[in-house]
């Protein structure tokens, strides 16, 4: 048997019968599973990376998703959630080799990524060289190894996906072991990426405006500029003809999105970002941190609960008697200090709108109450100065 490294899963009640490109059977891909932990199952119904067979029943197969644990009784005919202590847990994630400190998985034909856990980076083998997208620093110095565990192709191009340190300045290291490394960016990018004149993110050789296809040996790659995330822009990463999209700081799956929507500076883009992901014709999506991929039922999960946070601040914002809690807030700071008289309107918002949301997402997606309150905040700011 030729082991696989993808499929899909059809859409259920629950979690899908397995079917499509998954070799043979469930219990052909729980074989896999059990022999690679790093196999990934892809498709409309969530990514599935652990399988377990019942020794005793064979028809009885457990699932570990991305949305909790699954079990069927009929050989994947049918699906149930189980386990009342992990349904608030995230049970999706790529095995990382401690002894490494990295992971490198190929989740569609001559497409990797690599990951130490935290951060993630993806390169595409070529058949005349290596295209990486992005150098974390917590990883970069291993990328030319994890490169070498799946070909003997040179690394050519490096492709900045945005500006933030914390996914590309690992490049100005892997910029001085390559000799004649193409660095690709959008201009706006560049332009900044010039003021700070930063080593650990060298300059890009070439640049375009906006949008750009990238094309090397076998593969195509389409760029294009959004405004979720950085102030100089982000990329849409799309290889169409593996169905695999690259968007950094979008969604986590199983997870709320980090710290004021992902430390977004344009709310308004931000809620844009959706269904501009979801217009790609993608079934794996590379958000860029912790261990996870992401498909398209994160997307939607995610661009829920995000339109929940801003439509609940508004209405509670709106909705709020505003000169009363200012001055009720008096009685304790006084009228002359407007702001802790501000703040406290402020914060009253904020907190309704975060015990509203944690009664509504706690038990769906992991880190509301971590995050929720920051989300809030953001959305109130979008919701009282710009919407």
């Amino acid at each position: 048997m030729t082991k696989a490294r993808y499929g899909v899963l059809k859409r259920g009640w629950s979690l899908p019968k397995i079917a499509g490109k998954v070799p043979c059977s469930a219990a052909v891909a729980a074989t896999a599973l059990a022999q690679d932990p790093g196999f990934v199952l892809q498709g409309e119904g969530g990514l599935v990376t652990a399988f377990a067979l019942d020794p005793s029943s064979p028809a009885t197969i457990y699932a570990a998703t991305a949305r909790g644990l699954y079990k069927t009784s009929d050989a994947g005919d049918t699906w149930r959630r189980t386990g009342a202590g992990l349904q608030r847990h995230s049970l999706l994630a790529l095995a990382v080799d401690p002894t490494k400190g990295f992971l490198v998985k190929e989740v569609k034909p001559n497409v990797y990524v690599v990951t130490d856990g935290i951060y993630q980076s993806v390169f595409v083998t070529t058949g005349k060289g290596v295209v990486l997208f992005d150098a974390p620093p917590s990883f970069a110095d291993k990328l030319p190894a994890a490169v070498a565990e799946v070909t003997q192709e040179p690394i050519r191009q490096i492709v900045y996906t945005h500006a933030h340190l914390d996914h590309i300045a690992g490049a100005g290291e892997l910029n001085r072991k390559i000799k004649g490394l193409q660095i690709l960016a959008e201009k706006e990018t560049a332009r900044f990426l010039q003021e700070k004149k930063d080593a650990r993110r060298p300059l890009p050789t070439r640049t375009f405006t906006n949008r750009t296809t990238l094309k090397l040996g076998s593969m195509t790659v389409e760029l294009k500029k959004g405004h979720w995330h950085s102030p100089e822009g982000d990329l849409f990463v799309y290889i169409p003809s593996r169905r695999f999209l690259m968007a950094i700081d979008t969604v986590a799956a199983g997870h709320v999105p980090f710290m004021d929507f992902d430390l977004s500076t344009n709310m308004h883009e931000y809620l844009k970002v959706f269904d501009r992901l979801l217009a790609y014709d993608f079934d794996v999506l590379v958000p860029g941190h912790l261990t996870y991929l992401a498909d398209r039922a994160d997307v939607q999960i995610t661009k829920d609960y995000t339109l929940d946070v801003y439509k609940t601040v508004k209405r509670i914002h709106d909705g709020t008697d505003q000169l009363a809690v200012l001055s009720k807030a008096a009685t304790k700071y006084s009228w002359d200090n407007k702001f802790a008289l501000f703040k406290t309107l402020l914060d009253d918002v904020i907190d309704a709108c975060s015990a509203e949301i944690q009664g509504r997402w706690g038990d769906k997606l992991a880190g509301v109450d971590v995050f929720g309150p920051s989300h809030c905040r953001a959305a109130l700011i979008y919701a009282r100065w710009d919407d």
